[in-house]
């Protein structure tokens, strides 16, 4: 899958940081200890929904080892740099009580923000989804999460309170067509 042309895009920042998207992979683990640790606090509270201040390491197995059939990840990661950097990821994974249906989540490093990265991978990763058979793609974020509020919108994810916690909300996607 790694190799895949098929899933290897490349994108250049308002910056001129060229980047590479692609799958992630279980070599990826460093890289991805690295990406979290540089995540602002904020940016930690918004992905994991709450104070999480280190990945144990089944939660690095989870993130790196999976399958790209009923979970997927990409990465976009600095191109053509000795030291390779991620500075954002998107990933699905489906809910074994749903059919067809994969809870997504979408990071980027706080210094890259605002340069399109979001938009990208979340556009590969529906593409992906569509493709792996999936119907509807939702997200539980914090209401006061203003970038995913605006992520949502730009891809008219539908919105609602959840209802087990009222600061959080739910956007659903239905990708059926």
């Amino acid at each position: 899958m790694k190799n895949n042309p098929m899933l290897l895009w490349e994108m250049k920042l308002n910056d001129g940081t060229e980047v590479e998207i692609r799958p992630i992979t279980y070599q990826d683990t460093k890289l991805e200890v690295e990406f979290f640790n540089q995540l602002s606090q904020e940016s930690r509270h918004y992905r994991f929904l709450g104070g999480v201040s280190e990945l144990s390491s089944e939660a690095l197995a989870d993130l790196c080892n999976i399958d790209y059939f009923h979970d997927m990840a990409f990465v976009a990661v600095t191109l053509g740099s000795l030291n390779k950097k991620i500075l954002g990821m998107v990933r699905y994974a489906e809910d074994p009580k749903m059919v067809k249906t994969a809870e997504i989540a979408v990071t980027v490093a706080d210094e890259f923000q605002n340069q399109g990265i979001g938009t990208e991978l979340l556009k590969r990763l529906i593409g992906f989804a569509k493709l792996a058979g999936m119907k509807k793609l939702y997200s539980i974020d914090s209401y006061s999460n203003k970038k995913m509020k605006d992520l949502a919108k730009e891809f008219n994810f539908s919105s609602r309170t959840d209802p087990d916690n009222a600061t959080q909300v739910i956007y659903e996607l239905d990708i059926s067509e």
